[in-house]
C-alpha cells in the first residue's frame, strides 16, 4: 500500500513507529516514519477551500479477488456518500447514539461511523475491535448502556455475537433501530440466529437493515427501507447472454442457487444500480448479471493504475465485479463475478457451498471456501474448511454429504485446515481466487 501511494511520510503512535522504523529501506518513496508524539504543537488551525474534484484520501480495497488498490476518493464524492448514509439512508440525528467496533482502516468504520456522522452530529461510542473480537459481548454491553440505536457489522460479527454471549440477562436492546449488514453478501443465518438469540433483551427484528456498497463508491450504494424485516428471495432466474456451454467465467449465462438471497434494498437517491450482461449491456429484472452503480458517490479510479481504472470505471459509472439481479427495484447481490464455480458448462455461487460445509458438526462456521479447479474431465470442486475438533475423516464425509443434500453438488476434495488458515481480507472477506 505504501510503494501505490507513494507514500513519503508515514505518521503513527510511538509503539508503531518504532516497530516500522526499517520501513524506509524498503519503501523508496518513504522519506521517514515519524511518531506522533514527536510532532509539534500545531498551533492555530488553518482551513483552505477544497473543490469537489480533489482527492481527500486514498481508500485500499479489501483485495477479495485481486491485490488491494488505491481508490482515490474525492471531497465531492465523500461528502455526496456521507450525507446520502445519513440524511437519506437513516434519517439520522444528533438525538441517535452510534456504536462500532469496526477497525477504522476500513471503509465502514473510517467513513461510516467517523466521517459520516459529522453530517448530522450523532455522536458515536468507539470500541476496540480486538476487545470485540475477545469478548464480543462488549458489543452488546455498550449498545445496552449507551442506549444505542445504530450500528453495523459484517456477517461474521453477529454470528461470534450470538455465539460467545454468554447471558442476555440486564441486557437492554430496545433503543436500537438500525442494525445493518452489507460488507458481502449477507448469511441469513447468521442474522436470523442473532436476532433471536437477542429477542428476549428487546431487539426488534424491523431493526435489522440490509444494505450494499463498496470502495469504488465511497461506501454506501443501497438501503433497505427502514423497519423492513430481513426479506429473502428464493431466484428463479434467467440466464444473461452468453456464447455457449463452455464460457470463460466472465460469460454470465446462468447461475445455480438452491438457498435464498438478501435484498439489500434500494438505490439511495440520485444513484442509479443496473445488471449488466456479458456484452455490457443493461438486462431487464429477474437477469443476473454484473452489478453497474452510477451516482456522485462514484470514485475518481485507481491511484497510479489507469489500466484498471479504464476497465472498472466506464461511463461515468463503476463494473463493480459482484454478480446479482433486480426484483421490483430491489437489488439482490449473490456473490463475486471471479469466485463463480463452472461446472460442466454452468455457474454456481460457491456461498452455498460454504453455508452447508459450514452447518456441519466441527466445521468453524464462515471460514471456508469453495472454488472449483481443472480436472482432467470436468471441474472439480474442492472445499477447504477450518476445523475444531473431532474425527477428520467424519468430518470430511459429513461435509461431501452436506453439500450434495443442500445444494445438490458433488465436492471432489475436502481439504481441513487448522484455525486462521484461510486467507482473508483486512474486513474479513473471503480470498477464494
Amino acid at each position: 500500500m505504501l510503494a501505490t501511494a507513494q507514500a513519503s511520510l508515514l505518521l503513527a503512535d510511538s509503539a508503531v513507529a518504532y516497530t516500522l522504523r526499517n520501513l524506509p529501506d524498503q519503501v523508496p518513496s518513504l522519506r521517514d516514519v515519524v511518531s506522533m508524539d514527536d510532532l509539534p504543537d500545531g498551533g492555530e488551525l488553518s482551513h483552505r477551500p477544497a473543490s469537489d474534484d480533489q482527492v481527500v484520501f486514498l481508500q485500499f480495497t479489501s483485495g477479495s479477488t485481486s491485490a488491494p488498490r488505491g481508490v482515490r476518493v474525492t471531497h465531492g464524492s465523500l461528502w455526496a456518500n456521507a450525507h446520502a448514509i445519513m440524511v437519506d439512508g437513516l434519517g439520522a440525528s444528533p438525538d441517535d447514539r452510534g456504536v462500532s467496533w469496526l477497525p477504522l482502516y476500513h471503509d465502514m468504520g473510517l467513513i461510516g461511523f467517523v466521517m459520516s456522522p459529522l453530517v448530522t452530529r450523532t455522536p458515536v461510542t468507539f470500541i476496540s475491535t480486538l476487545d470485540f473480537l475477545k469478548r464480543p459481548e462488549v458489543w452488546l454491553r455498550t449498545l445496552s448502556e449507551d442506549r444505542g440505536t445504530i450500528s453495523f457489522a459484517p456477517n461474521f460479527g453477529y454470528a461470534l455475537a450470538a455465539r460467545r454471549t454468554r447471558s442476555t440477562e440486564g441486557l437492554d436492546l430496545s433503543a436500537i433501530r438500525v442494525l445493518g449488514c452489507g460488507a458481502e453478501p449477507i448469511q441469513p443465518d447468521a442474522i436470523q440466529g442473532f436476532f433471536e438469540r437477542f429477542s428476549k433483551a428487546g431487539l426488534k427484528p424491523s431493526a435489522f437493515l440490509a444494505c450494499y456498497g463498496l470502495a469504488e463508491t465511497t461506501l454506501a450504494v443501497t438501503f433497505a427501507e427502514m423497519q423492513d424485516e430481513l426479506k429473502l428471495n428464493h431466484p428463479e432466474l434467467e440466464s444473461g447472454p452468453s456464447n455457449d456451454a463452455h464460457d470463460k467465467p466472465s460469460g454470465i449465462h446462468r447461475l445455480e442457487r438452491r438457498t435464498p438471497v438478501v435484498s439489500c434494498g434500494r438505490p439511495l437517491p440520485r444513484h442509479r444500480v443496473s445488471i449488466l450482461g456479458a456484452d455490457s449491456e443493461p438486462l431487464p429484472e429477474r437477469r443476473l448479471g454484473e452489478v453497474f452503480v452510477e451516482g456522485p458517490s462514484v470514485t475518481d479510479g485507481y491511484w497510479n493504475d489507469e489500466d484498471a481504472t479504464k476497465r472498472v470505471f466506464v461511463n461515468g459509472g463503476v463494473k463493480t465485479g459482484d454478480l446479482g439481479y433486480i426484483l421490483d427495484g430491489e437489488l439482490y447481490v449473490t456473490g463475486r463475478l471471479k469466485d463463480t464455480i463452472i461446472v460442466r458448462g454452468r455457474n454456481y455461487d460457491p456461498t452455498p457451498i460454504e453455508v452447508a460445509a459450514g452447518r456441519v458438526d466441527g466445521v468453524r462456521t464462515g471460514n471456508v471456501a469453495a472454488f472449483s479447479l481443472s480436472g482432467d474431465l470436468t471441474e472439480r470442486i474442492v472445499v477447504a474448511a477450518e476445523y475444531r475438533e473431532g474425527n477428520l475423516h467424519a468430518i470430511e464425509s459429513n461435509i461431501v454429504r452436506a453439500v450434495q443434500r443442500d445444494v445438490g453438488l458433488t465436492v471432489s476434495e475436502v481439504v481441513l485446515i487448522e484455525a486462521g488458515s484461510l486467507p482473508k481480507t483486512t474486513s474479513g472477506k473471503l480470498q477464494r481466487s
